[in-house]
This record gives structure tokens, sequence and C-alpha cells, in this order.
């Protein structure tokens, strides 16, 4: 009799089912998958559950959204990325605090409650140029800067660098490689360590930025000695226009 209750009760304790992971687990979870497995498809798949289900707790689902936004740059998919990380700015009313949480050390994988967000300074630059891609330029904030390059990434749908200006860096968007070359300009024309003499534009709706960097678009761009090496003047009125206007 005993062993047939306890057969019984294994039955059904079988047939229950396994105790739910909480929002911020199953977001762990899914930056595990993500970061030290290469998971991108499931990880993507989990975020974007958690960020549209209304049932996510909110600091979750903000941090969700804002790594399926990453997730989707990290496979190359900029439309995709943009048109998330729009929501992000669109949904939730603290994304301004959100990105300037960005620089944040990440913190080791692990089930718990969801922290800041794990990101390096380069992460928040990419969630700033996926901003200014969805930006306008052609009546913004004018500025000039003389500092040195630290980075250049030649990139669809546009390339930009990092420039270090002392007290202030710089990410500046530039424009799709095609564009460039068709300006003659190569791979050697900018260079790390390289000083550049910049004018450049902020967004028309205002500054773009995030700690200790700031995104602009390149007018022209000179060499100290006078040098034209950038001049957006050239580049065709279609790329101009944002990848996806906002609605």
């Amino acid at each position: 009799m005993t062993k047939n209750l306890l057969l019984a009760a294994a039955l059904l304790l079988s047939a229950l089912p396994a105790i739910a992971q909480t929002d911020a687990e199953r977001l762990h979870g899914a930056i595990f998958a993500q970061d030290s497995q290469g998971n991108l498809d499931s990880a993507i798949t989990t975020y974007r559950q958690l960020a549209y289900s209304g049932l996510t707790q909110r600091d979750v689902a903000a941090e969700a959204q804002y790594r399926l936004a990453q997730a989707l740059l990290a496979k190359g998919d900029v439309t995709a990325a943009t048109r998330e990380f729009e929501r992000l700015e669109r949904d939730f009313a603290d994304y301004q605090k959100l990105v300037a949480r960005l620089s944040a050390p990440r913190p080791a994988p692990g089930l718990g409650t969801a922290g800041p967000f794990a990101a390096t300074p380069l992460d928040a630059v990419k969630v700033l140029l996926l901003e200014a891609q969805a930006s306008r330029f052609d009546a913004g904030v004018p500025i000039s800067l003389r500092g040195k390059i630290t980075q250049m990434v030649w990139a669809n749908p546009r390339s930009f660098m990092l420039v270090d200006a002392g007290n202030q860096k710089y990410a500046i968007q530039l424009t799709s490689p095609n564009t460039m070359v068709q300006q003659g300009l190569s791979r050697n024309t900018f260079t790390v360590d390289q000083e550049i003499l910049v004018q450049a534009l902020r967004p028309n709706q205002g500054r773009l930025a995030s700690q200790d960097t700031e995104v602009v678009q390149a007018n022209l761009i000179n060499s100290p000695d006078g040098k034209l090496l950038f001049d957006w003047s050239k580049v065709p009125e279609s790329i101009r226009a944002p990848i996806e206007p906002k609605k």
C-alpha cells in the first residue's frame, strides 16, 4: 500500500509543471546564451518575449529591450536594431537614465535580480549611433573640434570614427564606404592617432551624448596643414536622410 502511495505521489509530482523562472532569471539566462554560448538567436527570442510582454517587471523589460537592440546590432541587422532602439526611447520614459548607465561594469553571468546594463563604453556609442541614424543633421548646431582619431570603422550604412578632443570625446558619423570611396578616400585616409580638424553638426533635435562621448555628423574634415579629407556637401541627399524616419 505504501509503495502504491509513493508511486502515485511520484506520478503526481512529475505531472506538475516545473517552477517557473522569474523574469530576471530568464533575462540572465538569455545573457548567458549570448555572451557565453554565442547563441544570438535564442537570446533574441527571450529578449523579445520579455520586452514585449505586458507582464514583465519594468526594469527587466527595459533591459531586455536594450539588449534586444544590441543583439540585433551584433547580428548586423541595423534596420531592426534601429527600430527596437526607437521603441526603447518611445516606450520607456527613463530612457535617458538607461543610456547613462550603459558604461556600467559588466556583472558576472548568473541568476538573481537584474542589475545595471552590462555594456562597455563602445556599446554605449553604438546605441547612440543607432539613434543618430534615425536623426536629421540638416539644421543642427554647428561645432568645431580638433583631436586625434582613436578608432576608425568602415561600415554600412554609415562609417564613423572616434575622436579624442581632450576633455570631450566624439563619435563622428561619416557616410557609407562606397560614398567615401567616391570622394577619393581610402582606408589609409584616416588612421589611429592622426590629428584632424572637424567642422560638424549636432542633430536637429539637440545634443546626443552619453558619458563623455557625443555623436555628431561630420561636415568638413581637414588635416592640420589644411588638406581637405572629407566633405559632407558631396554626399548625395538621398544618403543623408535617416534610414528609417521616426513616425
